[in-house]
């Protein structure tokens, strides 16, 4: 039984999103592991202690008058960079190339894991959630790396391992010989028509395992799928299923309302998609709609959003949805950071850190 999975989110394209084959045998071959280069230099402060000046910075917001929410956050919808050349597999398995200008970054080539870190501790990020895509033809070594981030990163980095090419039982044997690894499955994106249904047996099969586990599921439906997404709630009300989408946003709260175990992460494909810019670029043309559109989406976003995330202050959570490399650039970074001080900002004080942080939190420790 086949599984497959894409990673993209909102309205995007990504190469990943090309259907893999199943291997019949994972191979072992050995290439080259990714490279956690020290991009800031530790310098040692007056008291003697090391104090990383490239890694913080004062939030300085310019777009809106406030008022900002000035707490930690928790990236509840993060695309890692992938540890191997996807490209290049997809296009060597004759897969048709992406057809839009998203690229999936490679970590230590295009964006370090220092970096990423770095930009977390600029924007006080105390976690994220992070979709990892392992290399169907090279299991063990994906599987090492995954452990290296997650021991660098001294587990800021909770892992959802995206089930690409894998058979059900190498699912459940990676689950078995690495416990406390990954935290769940995902990202699943179902609105790509080249997928199964969300309630295809062979998905039941994994919330089953994730269920038998104690593991989240994070998917983004596609559109109408809001009856097969109830009766997988229905199928599965002891897994947590953490949703986003714009596909699903206007279904989430009835969902929320009849099944205790749906969450709902607001981040870009919600709150910014710009029908794709915000994935498949051009970078310029993104920062020159966010800084002339900022208080246009913010206002739109408060207006939809604030009363459902304060009726229901313990199922909803910040994220980004960040994944190419030029999200990790200084000038993107500030765009995000303050947006979401923003739009936290006018939120209920009672439910802000709920929204910014606990609630992802929480949700990855029950």
């Amino acid at each position: 039984m086949l599984v497959f999975s894409v990673v993209i989110s909102g309205c995007a394209t990504r190469v990943s999103d090309t259907i893999q084959e199943q291997i019949p045998e994972v191979q072992e071959q050995k290439s080259d592991s990714f490279t956690n280069e020290t991009v800031p230099k530790e310098v040692i402060g007056e008291e003697g202690s090391f104090e990383d000046t490239r890694c913080s910075r004062t939030f300085s917001p310019k777009f809106s008058t406030g008022p900002y929410y000035n707490g930690p956050l928790f990236d509840a919808h993060f695309h890692m960079p992938t540890t191997f050349d996807l490209r290049q597999i997809t296009e060597e398995r004759g897969h048709e190339p992406s057809p839009t200008n998203y690229v999936d970054p490679i970590l230590g080539k295009d964006v370090t894991l220092d970096e990423i870190l770095c930009f977390f501790d600029k924007e006080d990020v105390r976690g994220a959630i992070g979709f990892y895509m392992p290399n169907f033809l090279d299991l063990d070594e994906s599987i090492q790396a995954a452990k290296d981030i997650k021991q660098q990163s001294s587990n800021k980095i909770n892992l959802f391992l995206m089930p690409a090419g894998l058979e059900i039982k190498t699912l459940e044997s990676v689950q078995n010989s690495n416990q406390g690894l990954f935290e769940g499955y995902g990202e699943l994106a179902f609105y790509d028509p080249r997928n199964l249904p969300p309630n295809d047996k062979t998905w039941l099969d994994v919330y089953a395992l994730a269920g038998k586990h104690g593991l989240i599921v994070m998917m983004h439906p596609g559109l109408n799928q809001e009856s097969q997404i109830e009766k997988v709630l229905q199928l599965n009300p002891e897994v947590n299923f953490l949703l986003h989408g714009f596909e699903i946003e206007n279904d989430v709260t009835a969902l929320m309302d009849k099944y205790p175990n749906v969450y709902f992460s607001l981040d870009s494909a919600t709150m910014y998609a710009m029908q794709g810019v915000f994935i498949n670029g051009p970078k310029e043309e993104f920062v020159s709609r966010f800084k002339s559109e900022f208080n246009t989406l913010l206002d739109r976003n408060v207006n939809k959003w604030k009363k459902e995330v304060e009726k229901r202050p313990d199922r909803f959570m910040w994220g980004t949805d960040r994944g190419p490399d030029w999200h990790f650039d200084e000038d993107v970074s500030l765009l995000l950071e303050e947006f979401a001080r923003a739009f936290i900002g006018k939120l209920d004080p009672m439910v802000q850190e709920k929204y910014a942080y606990r609630n992802a939190e929480r949700l990855l420790q029950s």
